[in-house]
């Protein structure tokens, strides 16, 4: 075939003829790159086909594998049966014991696409305050099927890790498209305050201020005293301070502050008395903590027990703990008790212990 740089000097004499040839090769190119379009055109749609249809059967699977894991666990009664029992215990905000985790991880491993078993595997990690793991774990869900509560929890991970950047980097585009979502905006609001840009954390805070006050959420209360602080604005942290220690007058970060803050406005009855506030908070919550301790250790035989079916210990040491547990955990206990007098024949006092357990759920 006759390229446009074959005509030669005797053709340029023949005006016609060069006429004709040079329509000829004109004709020519366009034919090839008609054919070259159609066949870029063909060959697109070949790989848009195969794009989407590879996409359809993973989607396919994963629906498969997540269906197949929802029948197997249902089949499997001794695995369900764990796996409430340790959702009672991380509901109820018992003590999460190694064996416990243990345990969990098992069933995890077994049926990893069954969304009930990835949710109570994911409060495990927070319970545990396995930071990283929690990170690895969320980040292996595809963004597109990250719920909500991923969103929170992978937030509250660069939280604890310090790593505000990403946290806000995460929060921004989500408070931006839902301004009134309190969790997305107070996430946002911390990361902002850690990074020392007071002015936007003041922002994201007051985005959702009321709900925020209506909730009573001291963190969030304190935190945005300590912006006022920050600002010098000090009438404004004195009474949303206040109203913090409203809520929760054992917030020794709040009764510190203020303390500071009246020293400075020259106020020293009144720094004073809340230095001695903060003095006594401290003391009381060394006092708790140990008494936390003994609790949790309390808590950690109970559970001994009853697995290795001791109910008579099992009985004294739930009503060992009844008397300063948590409301939230006193329901529990009236079970492992009523259990346990069932499984020692005993239907009376088991009656007793549902009957209290009733009054509680009232």
């Amino acid at each position: 075939m006759l390229s446009f740089f074959q005509i030669s000097k005797s053709d340029v004499s023949k005006p016609r003829r060069v006429a004709f040839l040079v329509r000829l090769h004109f004709k020519s190119a366009n034919i090839r790159i008609a054919q070259m379009s159609e066949t870029f055109r063909v060959n697109h749609l070949l790989i848009k086909y195969f794009f989407v249809l590879t996409c359809f059967l993973l989607f396919v699977s994963c629906q498969s594998d997540a269906k197949q894991d929802v029948s197997l666990l249902a089949a499997d009664k001794q695995a369900l049966a764990e796996l409430t029992r340790i959702n009672q215990i991380l509901a109820t905000g018992q003590p999460f014991a190694p064996a416990d985790f243990e345990s969990l991880k098992k069933i995890y491993e077994k049926y990893p696409d069954d969304s009930k078993v990835r949710n109570v595997y994911q409060s495990a990690l927070v319970k545990r305050e396995d930071w990283v793991s929690i990170e690895n774990f969320i980040n292996r869900i595809p963004a597109a099927e990250q719920t909500r509560a991923d969103q929170l929890n992978l937030g509250k991970v660069y939280l604890k890790l310090g790593r505000f950047q990403e946290l806000i980097d995460l929060m921004k585009p989500l408070a931006e498209t839902a301004k009134t979502d309190t969790d997305f905006n107070a996430l946002l609001g911390f990361g902002y305050f850690y990074s020392g840009q007071n002015d936007e954390a003041a922002k994201y805070f007051d985005n959702v201020w009321e709900t925020i006050v209506s909730e009573k959420r001291v963190d969030e209360i304190t935190t945005r005293g300590m912006i006022y602080f920050r600002q010098n604005n000090f009438p404004k942290a004195i009474e949303t301070f206040k109203k913090s220690l409203e809520i929760n007058p054992q917030n020794s970060a709040a009764t510190n502050i203020l303390s500071r803050i009246y020293a400075i406005e020259n106020n020293p009855e009144k720094a004073e008395e809340f230095r001695r506030k903060t003095a006594e908070i401290h003391q009381k919550g060394e006092e708790s903590e140990a008494k936390a301790m003994q609790r949790v250790s309390l808590y950690y035989d109970l559970q001994n027990a009853w697995k290795d079916k001791k109910y008579s210990e099992v009985i004294i040491l739930a009503n060992r703990i009844l008397p300063e547990a948590d409301e939230k955990n006193k329901p529990a206990l009236y079970q492992y008790i009523a259990e346990s007098y069932k499984a020692l024949g005993n239907t009376e006092e088991a009656a007793a212990a549902l009957k209290e357990l009733e009054k509680l759920k009232k």
